[in-house]
């Protein structure tokens, strides 16, 4: 994701080459002296991008300017993970006091004045304040259960309770059952309301209409009693609305890998213009507010941590009921925030913490209540942009990779002498060193006696634009038992150190779609060899 990115990418294609054209460099008869040509081809951007990235994270900007494009999605809360709608079991009792026992004696029958006895909601958050709820699915059963041996009938009702053509849910009782054993009426809640007032705490009043008739066989005792229980179970809503308060809508943390920077070893990297596409798409109808917190940058073969503050995100929520989610694409970039310092560090993760709170200016107005549906979603995507433009001073790169080399049936090698050729487009130099490794890793070698310049910067002007390729040309000879010890060589540890142009004083180069590297390399072998 740099220029500097891009050149490794140069060089790291240029190496894979040469080790598969050594691969296949086997020869049976050998001359004194075999000049061979093994690489001669043409690297661009899109070649080098293309083998450190996926296509689909490549973007041209404006004026051919090259940026990588990181996406995905940085939290998703849905919405059974604000409200839930727990399970409700409530339970009353109705007793017979001295009057009714002295009516019940004498006339046969007694009822007790209609009562209303309030019972709260349970929720969940327990805070939250409900005018109506319309169920999507779940049952309600409602149970009586004589305590005492009188006979028993009536209606029980909850009030806030109605069907989809406004009828209050009301349930007789017959008494039929044996004393003890509940007498149970079950109903699907399919379609069902509860409207609790919102201003008494969600409470619902439950009524009960009961007649005790007297059993001959029995004296009524001040004390008995019937009771009543009600139970909501498997909820689920179709949309519930009220107060919501402050809900956490969401508190993750989550982070973007930049695998780019991997094998990065020290050195100074800057980009100089980063780009953070925040994409939120919302259906909860309620205000909230989107604190991002300190996001950071980690450089975790260093240890290099970078904070940023982000500004908040304000949202108005989804307008209404059944209407179209709110969506918004909220950007930052280097004129309303210093994104471009959490990349100085070339660093292989960016960790974002991210907070959303409803309601950030209070409760909302009587005529415009807070609302939410079974399909009501909170996502938030990200697209990281990093545009190709910036500086390297002394980034040192390394890595190691398999190397097999096999020359057939010769007996000895008195020399080998490469020669490479960079007519390089890019605006950055390279010096290079290779350390030839044994089957334990152990160094036996090196191509070059010390780190060596291998491709000097394409020239630039002012603005940090390629305006003309360089060449450089490398001869590397390796002599007597440097030759013949090649042979023997089974890894590669790569070194390289970047430095883009004019990077001591911290000038910016660009890199572009039309850049590439024209490479060409050749041996010569000189050995006494057995036709």
């Amino acid at each position: 994701m740099k220029n500097l990115i891009v050149i490794i990418g140069v060089f790291s294609l240029l190496l894979s080459g040469c080790r598969e054209d050594f691969e296949d460099l086997e020869f049976e008869d050998w001359k004194p002296i075999i000049a061979i040509p093994l690489v001669s081809s043409e690297i661009t951007v899109d070649d080098v991008l293309t083998e450190l990235n996926h296509p689909e994270e490549v973007l041209i900007l404006e004026n051919g300017l090259v940026a990588l494009n990181y996406k995905g999605e940085l939290f998703s809360s849905s919405a059974e993970s604000i409200i839930a709608l727990p399970n409700q079991l409530f339970s009353e009792s109705i007793v017979l006091g001295e009057a009714e026992v002295l009516i019940l004696d004498n006339t046969g029958t007694v009822t007790p004045p209609t009562f209303d006895f309030p019972v709260n909601l349970n929720l969940s958050p327990a805070d939250i304040m409900v005018s109506e709820v319309k169920f999507l699915a779940g049952d309600l059963t409602m149970s009586l259960t004589r305590e005492q041996d009188e006979g028993v009938s009536g209606t029980v009702s909850v009030n806030e309770l109605v069907d989809g053509d406004g009828q209050v849910a009301s349930f007789s009782f017959s008494g039929s059952e044996a004393l003890g054993v509940p007498e149970t009426v079950s109903i699907d809640l399919t379609g069902y309301s509860l409207n609790p007032l919102i201003e008494s705490s969600n409470e619902v009043n439950l009524s009960a209409f009961i007649t005790f008739t007297n059993n001959e066989m029995n004296t009524a005792i001040e004390g008995d009693f019937v009771s009543i229980d009600f139970d909501l179970s498997n909820l689920q809503f179709e949309h519930i609305i009220g107060d919501f308060g402050n809900l956490s809508i969401s508190a993750e943390t989550d982070s973007i890998k930049l695998d780019l920077f991997e094998n990065i070893q020290g050195g100074s990297f800057a980009l100089t213009n980063a780009i953070f596409n925040f994409t939120v798409t919302n259906s909860f109808g309620f205000p909230s507010n989107i604190e991002l917190g300190q996001v950071v940058s980690i450089n975790e073969n260093t240890g290099v941590q970078t904070p940023l503050i982000l500004d908040d995100i304000s949202l108005q929520g989804q307008e209404e009921l059944g209407g179209s989610p709110e969506v918004g694409v909220f950007s930052f970039d280097n004129e309303n925030s210093d994104v471009s310092s959490l990349f100085d560090p070339a660093p292989l993760l960016v960790v974002f913490n991210v907070t959303a709170v409803s309601n950030p200016g209070g409760p909302p107005p009587p005529t415009n209540l807070n609302f939410i549906t079974n399909e009501s979603a909170f996502d938030i995507g990200i697209d990281l942009i990093l545009p190709l433009e910036g500086y390297a001073l002394n980034m040192l790169v390394s890595d190691t990779v398999p190397l097999s080399i096999s020359f057939g049936q010769s007996e000895e090698i008195d020399s080998i002498e490469f020669k490479l050729q960079m007519d390089n487009g890019f605006p950055a130099d390279i010096s290079f060193q290779a350390l030839f490794l044994d089957s334990n890793k152990v160094v036996t070698d090196s191509l070059f006696v010390e780190q060596t310049l291998i491709m000097e910067s394409a020239l630039t002007d002012a603005d940090g634009n390629v305006t003309s390729p360089s060449q450089t040309v490398n001869f590397i000879l390796l002599e007597g038992e440097r030759a013949d010890s090649i042979k023997d060589t089974d890894f590669v540890l790569f070194r390289a150190v970047f430095n883009s142009s004019g990077a001591e004083n911290q000038e910016v180069i660009r890199i572009k779609e039309t850049q590439k590297v024209d490479i060409k390399l050749g041996a010569k072998i000189f050995g006494n060899i057995e036709l």
